[in-house]
């Protein structure tokens, strides 16, 4: 069960503050100097961007499904300096790190799955969506991988599987599928235009999503845990829940 520190909410709602005001303006940064780079520490401010989100995961949710969303958190972050320091020479280690990434994304999806799986109408379809677009991704880029084919069509699988883990965990806050969705797509964007060609405004689409999708997915998971512990402790304690509601608040 995922625990917050009980009592000091408010002191937690405004460390949470400034670190998401750290990571809202390191990514508002990067997004507007892309042109611009690679530029003097311009890694840095990448990396920035998702290691701030990562440190409000830790600081929130003090449990192993916290540490399991803070490391994947930080293994992006990684993959993001990495890429920004030599998107060419690096490019198969920031894979390796976003993988590790994904890998730790589909654990705690599997972690939150509930049996039996049920899914409903527009889950299905947007299940089958997510399948068919990985099958027809690689097929599509197939030829451009040269050397690189085992790892990449290795990591769209994995990509490709953390979606769909995201769809079938049965999350009651949509934000983490589609967080995990967006994540999906900014990745397919970097491989098109690495593998088949580059397209306009290509970097700051790609980034576009990938922020959102990583915010949706750490937010969304942390508020989904907290409202679950503010309803099992309804019908123990009304004055827990109370500090367990005022957790979520402060995070929205």
């Amino acid at each position: 069960m995922s625990r917050t520190i009980p009592g000091k909410t408010g002191n937690l709602g405004k460390i949470n503050r400034i670190l998401r005001f750290i990571s809202f303006v390191s990514s508002l940064v990067y997004l507007m100097t892309v042109r611009a780079q690679p530029y003097g520490l311009s890694y840095a401010v990448k990396g920035t961007c998702v290691a701030a989100i990562a440190m409000i995961v830790f600081r929130t949710l003090r449990d192993r499904e916290g540490r399991m969303l803070g490391a994947s958190l930080l293994f992006s972050s990684l993959g993001d300096v990495l890429l920004g320091i030599d998107p060419e020479k690096l490019f198969t280690f920031g894979l390796g790190s976003f993988l590790i990434a994904h890998l730790l994304y589909i654990a705690l999806f599997l972690l939150n799955l509930k049996r039996p799986v049920m899914l409903g109408a527009a889950r299905l379809i947007l299940l089958a969506f997510v399948i068919a677009s990985g099958l027809v991704l690689t097929i599509w880029l197939w030829p451009g991988f040269g050397s690189l084919a085992l790892p990449v069509v290795l990591y769209i699988v994995v990509i490709t599987t953390m979606a769909v883990t995201s769809l079938t965990a049965g999350f009651k806050t949509p934000a983490i599928a589609v967080g995990a969705m967006l994540f999906m797509v900014s990745d397919s964007l970097i491989a098109i235009g690495k593998f088949k060609r580059p397209f306009a405004y290509g970097a700051y689409l790609v980034w576009a999503f990938y922020y959102v999708g990583q915010y949706c997915i750490a937010m969304g998971f942390v508020r989904e845990k907290i409202v679950h512990q503010a309803v099992k402790a309804k019908k123990f304690n009304p004055a827990v829940r109370k500090t367990k509601a005022l957790g979520a608040e402060e995070l929205s």
